[in-house]
């Protein structure tokens, strides 16, 4: 739609797509649950879309709760995705080295 940076497109999806394969690649040594990071990672980046996409006035005080939890959306998106890396890497080592 034009509204947000494309860069914001890219880093959401992809963690999304990089967690995806990162828990495929890791099946055979076990399951990587989801965490209630992830979790609040969806529930903030729904709303934060939410807010992008639905007709709502143009005043300044929506525009910042707006930007507000898409950034706060962004940085779950980050933190959650390295933390999904490192319980993979984790369980990898765990199960090849018991």
């Amino acid at each position: 739609l034009g509204i947000l940076p494309w860069w914001v497109t890219v880093v959401i999806m992809g963690r999304e797509i990089g967690v995806t394969l990162l828990r495929f690649w890791v099946l055979r040594f076990g399951v990587i649950p989801a965490s209630r990071g992830g979790k609040l990672k969806t529930l903030v980046q729904t709303f934060a879309i939410g807010l992008f996409v639905l007709p709502l006035p143009e005043v300044p005080v929506v525009d910042l709760v707006r930007w507000a939890l898409m950034a706060l959306a962004l940085v779950l998106t980050v933190v959650t995705g390295v933390d999904y890396v490192v319980r993979a890497f984790r369980l990898r080592h765990a199960a090849l080295h018991g």
